[in-house]
């Protein structure tokens, strides 16, 4: 299976949630940690351990001396399984030695003693890289084959949408996974949310219609209600949060300008919205890089395409508008409207 949404829905904790109520080992890899293959091995190595071991302190078998009777039980079961990646799933860093293809083969006796679920997080992470080692083609290729020659495997993908349209996932799990999308709650959830929270569940209603249901905005927007501490028209509110300077679109203008050379830019005209590749917002771009420069702050979270180019967090949308026209008030409008 394979679970998508834009950045900042929450799928992450929806994806814990729901598997800590399947009753599977989980092992957990997340590509935003993984510097190439050797490191992913070694990440797939200690969440196996941890699986074959949940009590255990992996850390207790690396001091080496002399081992209890229980502790020396448990380094033979993981041994069985694990063989020389045992080694590597006590050590603190990769060793370098160990590999992807190692840990896929330890995979394989592991499921098949029981069943386990591996889930690959952050599927886009390794594109934002520039030259990443880590190949999302071969890795989702390995992948595919490790369903299909275990039965005891179940796979989840997860990541943004960028990712999940990607050519190397589409080829590889076209026969096999079901995608989902998860997307920010709307206005009828967030009403919920507020008059379960004994507050005005209309005035959340205008605030999700206003940010289309960010959560990070609408949680902080309903902390404000809670603490008495909001304007009382939800405009209001929003101009108040955007004008708290936390360093979010500072921050978020140099991410974007560190995946691109016109990224900074095009971050820009989506809050404004406008049209990237319209010959006025465009210049001397070449459309190419246009593209380029769209499709990676994409796969970061800082924008999205629904209909039109926008920014995923209407308070940064609001920063930006309000930098590009210092004279004019901020505007509060949906951030991809």
């Amino acid at each position: 299976m394979g679970v998508f949404g834009e950045a900042e829905v929450g799928k992450t904790r929806v994806i814990e949630r729901a598997l800590a109520r399947c009753g599977m080992p989980v092992l957990r890899v997340d590509l935003r940690f993984a510097a190439g293959e050797g490191h992913l091995g070694f990440e797939l190595a200690r969440e196996m351990a941890r699986a074959l071991a949940p009590d255990l302190e992996l850390s207790r078998l690396a001091r080496g001396g002399q081992m209890t009777a229980e502790l020396h039980e448990a380094r033979l079961r993981l041994m069985e399984t694990l063989g020389i990646g045992l080694q590597e799933a006590v050590r603190r860093w990769p060793s370098g030695r160990y590999g992807w293809g190692d840990a896929l083969a330890s995979l394989d006796l592991l499921a098949q003693t029981q069943q386990v679920v591996l889930w690959v997080d952050h599927l886009e992470a390794p594109r934002l890289t520039f030259r990443h080692p880590l190949r999302l083609e071969k890795l989702m290729q390995s992948l595919s084959e490790a369903v299909e020659r275990t039965t005891g495997l179940r796979l989840l993908l997860s990541g943004r949408p960028a990712a999940a349209e990607a050519r190397e996932a589409r080829v590889a799990f076209e026969r096999h996974v079901r995608w989902l999308k998860l997307q920010a709650p709307g206005a009828r959830v967030w009403r919920a949310v507020a008059e379960s929270l004994d507050l005005d569940g209309a005035r959340a209603e205008e605030l999700a219609e206003l940010t289309c249901g960010h959560p990070r905005t609408m949680m902080l927007a309903l902390t404000s209600i809670a603490d008495d501490r909001a304007p009382g028209d939800a405009e209001e509110l929003l101009r108040a949060l955007a004008a708290r300077d936390d360093g979010l679109a500072l921050r978020s203008m140099e991410h974007a300008r560190s995946l691109h050379r016109l990224g900074g830019q095009v971050l820009t005209q989506a809050a404004l919205g406008q049209r990237p590749y319209a010959g006025a917002q465009r210049g001397t771009a070449a459309s190419q890089d246009l593209s380029k420069a769209l499709t990676r702050l994409r796969l970061a979270g800082l924008i999205r395409h629904e209909g039109r180019w926008g920014v995923v967090n209407p308070l940064l949308a609001m920063r930006l508008q309000a930098a590009s026209s210092p004279d004019s008030p901020t505007s509060v409008r949906p951030p991809w409207s």
